[in-house]
């Protein structure tokens, strides 16, 4: 959820909220609060537990006397004198003279404590207030029910007379404005309790509660409703809550008709709505579903809301919601407006949008458009269902996720009613999704059936195009003369003359033919053929009309041996995808764009790398262009900037400054390129020599399914508990990393000399293996050959960074931990706690549930962690395949996803991410190349470097590692060298030495204190006691974490360079 959802609204300070640097006037010298004063104040506006708050800044000034203790514990007692003022305002309370001294008490301490305290803080020693407050949902000023004015006269509060009687009185305890909310239901209800007030004045209370403003009487509301709660009057309960949903309806509705100028307003309406449906939650007593879907609807308006921040994901659901409680109460007016608001905005979600405005900046629209169709199925609309579903399957398919596509359409089909339009829609979509998933096979089944109906079809252009994809499918099947016959066929039902889209099929059906005979070795037949198309698109005037001729052209002479004039079909074709790409098309278009332009890719590293005079330059600047460009692409706001991430002169640019970084020194790199047609391999360094090699017998497919399949099968199978598979998953890792090692010797013998620093630049499915593990024939690692080993997510995002690494580059200067916030990983917040204290860090572990999606949100901000610091995040991860920017790490009150963590505009303060959980450094799967995982996507987000794990490791072992990572950091060890050096540390680990760590671990654990509930400890405890039983079976000497699959899993992704 958004960090903006987080909170329950606060009383706002009657002269305005104490800063957080403090800044000073007239001169003085400025105070700044560090992160963790920062995080201590925030908690207490927040929470509004002032006393709690004083009582741990006081105890630091006691122990580290400074200007910015001072202003801490200055801020603090302002902060409870604020928020006494504030609630005496808004209950309609009027300061006596005692409560005025205890006010006035604090605010002359907090000047004593900082004299340099700044405005508006001074003022406030007068007592002076400001005028009535103009926001939406303040009480306004003016007379007060009762005739004349309130007697707080300036602020002009109205007072009902049995909610005056009530509360007068109620804040002259001090004591009370530690929790200044819970304090009044306490009062109330201690009255409630000792016969002074009973439950029909509570009512009566209540009723003039509904004549103050939303903003006041949500309070009240609050702790009446918990009054009646205690008190057992389920009646009463029931009303109070209805009415307290009422009034935050209200004011959410109140809210949002100011957003439009005040963004602020949006984000306060939110907030009120979402303590509405949390109270309904915690209530579980059920009230009128009308009111309840009055609620909902209010909600699902403020997220609909246009805005920068339009949360259409959730409006859906609060309007599907929002409907079924309508229809409960049979409220018919209510549900037809409903179910018309529902149909304008799926429809306006299923029409086809520019796909960067779908899946680029924060990457939420994929999510849209999966709860748009969500909706239309839930409302019972099959036409909406089906624009909805072919609008999300076209952009699946956009964002290289073809059995995402396949399984959406395939349900689609199945499950709804469709017009034959969008039947022939669907059923070709699906097609083109298999031939995508390298399955023409099934593909071909699909559109012969489709042809067999050509009623189904419609007209004969319809019916040309799919046998224009019929022969594609057939093509692909190696059955050539088939091919022939459908594009014949195809070519027949158009007619010899007519405008611009039958023109550009009939050259294309053409080029097709043509790129048949040179398939069946009839190269004569095939230039002519050729010619004749390029005559037909010639004919059109426009050169971006030709992008299919230059594309089919360039395979054709890629047959025919002449790479000289293929490589010029791929750069014409390049240049009109260019013009194309820059003008933002719709998704579908897109999808066909980039799926193009990936081929291109392959060709041109193949023409330019295994013809008889490699050109080993250009086929490295084409491989690395093409990693990570959709992503790069969908991440652009302006067509300025998406023509920069197709333009060769960028392209050369960012590729010159990665190549000058790397040869800079005595650092290697290794990049892979992988391809249907072989694997191209570079080697750049020692030194400026750039060595490339083509190899032409590598099966990408068979790879897959041989090697990568079976690996990837047996490790998610394979745990902590049951180890029968375990010998199996060691068995295919080590062939996988054999199988690679014997590639990489192939290409570049001398890689057994070894070096300093190895870089990696992997592509595809190589992105998810350890390759700094792999073994040359004979048995040396990768990792043993080298000292330092680091993978970059690309050589252009290498050429791009404008900063060297700060800090972590060497040694932890400063380490913030996030470990386990819903009690289930006990080794996690011993991870936290042991790297914390080797680095120095005080205070620096964060775990249970002060892992809020707000610590989350802020933990990589520069402002937060602080510049060249070490984050260690240790909770539940969830990586969404369809689109990565939606992956979320898991709080304890809620999900945060990946661009939450890397907000637009914001700072970056880290210079290392550690994650333990299981998996972050996995990539998804992908027919190109695209976005991948946690780790790349943070790197791509300005992150320097990223240290995570690419599958599950077993805890004991991903406790090792980590503290000894963390210990070797914080001795000064570069980042680099200290992975790799903890993976062989571990691997030779014996049994003795393993039995001496968890003595020490256990120790450390005793020792933690309040950091460490006794929970956990009795969990790590235990857990140790059954690994020492463990141990003791094996002899001393035992390597027990021998496997590649214990010791190579953490693989640092980034920036590291020293």
């Amino acid at each position: 959820m958004h960090r903006d959802q987080r909170s329950q609204p606060s009383p706002e300070p009657a002269a305005g909220r104490p800063s957080l640097d403090g800044q000073e006037a007239g001169g003085a010298p400025l105070v700044r609060l560090s992160p963790e004063q920062q995080t201590t104040y925030r908690r207490c506006l927040r929470t509004h537990t002032y006393d709690e708050a004083l009582a741990l800044a006081t105890t630091e000034h006691e122990g580290r006397p400074g200007a910015p203790s001072r202003r801490l514990v200055a801020l603090l007692l302002t902060a409870k004198a604020v928020a006494l003022i504030d609630w005496a305002a808004l209950l309609g309370v009027t300061l006596d003279e005692e409560h005025g001294l205890v006010v006035r008490d604090l605010l002359e301490r907090a000047v004593g404590m900082d004299p340099n305290l700044p405005e508006p803080h001074l003022h406030l020693i007068g007592l002076k207030q400001p005028e009535g407050d103009a926001r939406p949902g303040a009480a306004p000023a003016g007379p007060s029910p009762r005739g004349g004015t309130s007697t707080n006269g300036r602020l002009g509060i109205r007072r009902p007379p049995t909610l005056h009687a009530l509360l007068f009185g109620l804040l002259t305890q001090p004591e009370t404005a530690s929790r200044v909310e819970a304090g009044v239901q306490a009062r109330i209800l201690a009255r409630v309790r000792a016969g002074a007030l009973s439950l029909s004045q509570l009512s009566a209370a209540r009723q003039d509660c509904m004549r103050l403003p939303p903003a006041v009487a949500s309070r009240l509301l609050d702790a009446l409703h918990g009054v009646a709660a205690e008190s057992g009057d389920s009646a009463l309960q029931r009303i109070t809550l209805e009415d307290h949903v009422r009034v935050l309806t209200t004011l959410c509705r109140d809210l949002q008709r100011h957003a439009d100028e005040d963004q602020e307003c949006l984000r306060r309406a939110r907030r009120a709505g979402r303590a509405a449906l949390e109270r309904l939650t915690n209530a579980q007593v059920p009230i009128d579903p009308d009111v309840h879907g009055d609620l909902l609807q209010a909600q699902a308006q403020a997220h609909a809301h246009p805005s920068a921040d339009r949360r259409l994901g959730a409006a859906f659901t609060h309007y599907i919601d929002a409907l079924e409680r309508k229809r409960e109460a049979g409220n018919q007016a209510d549900i037809l407006r409903l179910e018309e608001s529902l149909r304008t905005l799926i429809a306006e979600q299923a029409a086809k949008a520019p796909l960067p405005e779908i899946a680029g900046g924060e990457g939420t629209g994929v999510a849209d458009l999966e709860a748009a169709f969500t909706a239309a199925g839930r409302l019972g609309n099959p036409h909406l269902v089906a624009l909805a579903g072919l609008s999300l399957a076209a952009t699946y398919r956009g964002l290289r996720q073809p059995q995402s596509a396949e399984g959406l359409l395939r349900s689609l089909l199945a499950s709804w009613p469709m017009t034959p339009e969008l039947e022939v829609r669907a059923r070709s979509e699906l097609a083109a999704s298999l031939v995508e998933q390298r399955r023409p096979g099934e593909a071909r089944e699909l559109q012969e059936a489709l042809l067999a109906d050509p009623a189904l079809l419609g007209g004969r252009r319809a019916q040309a195009q799919e046998w224009l994809r019929l022969g594609s499918a057939r093509r692909d099947t190696d059955d050539l003369a088939g091919a022939d016959q459908a594009f014949e066929q195809a070519l027949g039902l158009l007619p010899a003359s007519g405008g611009r889209e039958i023109r550009l099929l009939r050259g294309r059906v053409t080029a097709l033919l043509a790129e048949l005979a040179f398939l069946s070795d009839r190269p004569g037949e095939g230039e002519t053929g050729l010619a004749s198309a390029a005559a037909l698109f010639a004919e059109m005037g426009v050169a971006d009309d030709a992008l299919d001729f230059h594309t089919i052209a360039a395979r054709c002479r890629l047959r025919a041996g002449d790479h000289v004039s293929a490589l010029d079909h791929v750069e014409q074709a390049r240049a009109i995808q260019r013009r194309h790409l820059a003008q933002r098309p719709d998704a579908a278009t897109v999808q066909r764009l980039l799926t193009n332009w990936g081929d291109l890719d392959f060709w041109e590293v193949e023409l330019a790398l295994g013809g008889e005079r490699p050109r080993v330059g250009d086929a490295l600047r084409s491989a690395e262009a093409a990693k990570h460009r959709q992503l790069g692409w969908l991440r652009m706001v302006s067509g300025t900037e998406a023509d920069r991430a197709f333009d060769p002169e960028f392209q050369q640019e960012r590729l010159r400054r990665a190549r000058g970084l790397v040869t800079a020194s005595s650092r290697r790199l290794l990049s892979f390129f992988a391809t249907p047609r072989g694997l191209a391999l570079f080697c750049l360094g020692p030194g400026p020599v750039l060595r490339g090699m083509w190899l032409s017998d590598f099966d990408y497919q068979q790879f897959a399914r041989d090697h990568y399949d079976p690996w990837e099968a047996a490790l998610g199978v394979v745990s902590d508990t049951d180890g029968s598979l375990w010998p199996t998953s060691n068995a295919l890792t080590e062939l996988l990393l054999d199988r690679i090692g014997e590639y990489l010797w192939r290409a570049f013998p001398d890689l057994r000399e070894g070096g300093d620093e190895l870089i990696l630049a992997p592509h595809l499915l190589f992105r998810n293996l350890p390759l700094a593990h792999c073994r040359l024939p004979g048995g040396p690692r990768l990792s043993d050959l080298f000292r330092d080993v680091v993978t970059v997510p690309s050589l252009h995002l290498l050429g791009g960074s404008e900063r060297k690494p700060s800090g972590n580059a060497r040694g932890q200067p400063d380490l913030r931990a996030y470990a386990d916030p819903d009690g289930s990983m006990p080794f996690t917040r011993l991870e936290g706690i042991v790297a914390a204290a080797a680095s120095g860090a005080i205070g620096g572990v964060t775990s249970g549930d002060a892992i809020t999606v707000a610590t989350l949100g802020e933990c990589m901000r520069s402002d937060t962690a602080g510049s060249g610091s070490t984050v260690h995040l240790s909770c539940h991860a969830d990586f969404h395949q369809a689109n990565p920017w939606l992956s979320r790490l898991q709080a304890a009150d809620g999900d945060v996803r990946v661009h939450e963590l890397l907000p637009p505009g914001s700072r970056i303060g880290v210079a290392l991410v550690v994650f333990g959980v299981c998996e972050a450094g996995r990539s998804r799967r992908s027919s190109h190349d695209g976005p991948a995982g946690f780790a790349e996507l943070l790197v791509l987000g300005g992150v320097p470097a990223v240290l995570a794990p690419m599958w599950r490791v077993a805890d004991l072992a991903s406790l090792l590692f980590l503290t000894e990572f963390h210990g070797r950091c914080a001795a000064g060890t570069p980042v680099a060298r200290a992975v790799t050096a903890t993976g062989r540390w571990l691997r030779h680990l014996q049994a003795s030495e393993i039995r001496r760590r968890i003595d020490q671990l256990a120790a450390e654990a005793e020792r933690a204190g309040a950091k460490l509930p006794d929970p956990s400890r009795n969990a790590i405890l235990s857990r140790f006691e059954a690994a020492r039983e463990w141990l003791s079976a094996l002899p001393g000497t035992d390597r027990p974490f021998r496997s590649p699959l214990d010791w190579a899993a953490f693989t640092l992704t980034g920036l590291p360079l020293a």
